[in-house]
């Protein structure tokens, strides 16, 4: 409550006043951000966001290891596909006690396995029977628990030491100003997002600005009462005679030089 002086206007507020408005954060999507899996293969960890509070993870993407039995093609020297794509690498192929090497006996192509390599000493199952194989691929996974606060994942069925490829939004940090008008009227004057340093917006010529909020999304601003207020006429006729004093002083210093 007060009076203020806006624009060459004189406005008289008795009473506080409540201004409401939805909150909005400036959201910046990240990529592919990598993390590492800390859990033991096929079991569950944590992983913590760059950047938060989060406004909606939007995908997540492991390193997975899974164990198939194949059934071996009709000729020898063709290939056989692999139940899944984005397959990163084969870690065993066995059938029985016989274990295959690469790159003598297969390698891998694409998301298939590849009998084609020829040579002293190569081998490979027989047509039509089967064989176990065991490989490692990208894929996705919902996440068990979100924190969007704390930028926290809970993540299972990762392989240990690999890579944990998340997309999400996140909420970036912004100064506002409250601000009034000749009218009596609040407004919000929205500043610029940005991650690092964000600035107060600038005040227009004809809003008076009574504070600035600084935005850290999901606990409560930080309010600055930093308006300009009016000096009382006893403290501008106390500047004033403080100016003659130091006129005078200033005199005096020039006289003794």
């Amino acid at each position: 409550e007060g009076v203020g002086n806006i624009f060459g206007y004189k406005v008289d507020k008795p009473t506080a006043s409540r201004l409401t408005y939805t909150e909005d954060p400036d959201l910046e999507v990240v990529t592919s951000e990598p993390d590492v899996f800390t859990g033991t293969t096929g079991g569950t960890a944590t992983v913590q966001m760059n950047r938060f509070p989060l406004d909606a993870v939007l995908g997540v993407v492991i390193t997975r290891q899974k164990t198939v039995t194949l059934t071996r093609g009709g000729f020898a020297g063709g290939q056989d596909t692999l139940p899944d794509v984005s397959v990163l690498s084969i870690i065993s192929v066995t059938q029985g006690g016989t274990t295959y090497d690469s790159p003598t006996d297969y390698f891998l192509n694409s998301d298939k396995i590849d009998w084609s390599p020829s040579g002293g000493g190569t081998k490979e199952p027989a047509p039509g029977s089967s064989y176990s194989i065991t490989y490692r691929y990208l894929g996705p996974v919902t996440p068990d628990a979100i924190n969007l606060q704390t930028g926290v994942l809970t993540i299972t069925g990762a392989v240990n030491g690999s890579l944990v490829l998340s997309d999400y939004r996140w909420k970036v940090p912004r100064y506002d100003r409250l601000c009034i008008d000749r009218d009596g009227v609040f407004s919000r004057v929205k500043g610029i997002s940005s991650r690092f340093n964000p600035l107060p917006p600038a005040v227009p010529a004809n809003l008076l600005s009574l504070a600035t909020i600084y935005w850290n999304w999901g606990a409560a601003p930080t309010i600055t009462n930093d308006g300009i207020r009016a000096i009382p006429f006893d403290q501008l006729e106390r500047m004033r005679s403080l100016i003659v004093d130091l006129y005078d002083l200033v005199e005096l210093e020039r006289l003794k030089t």
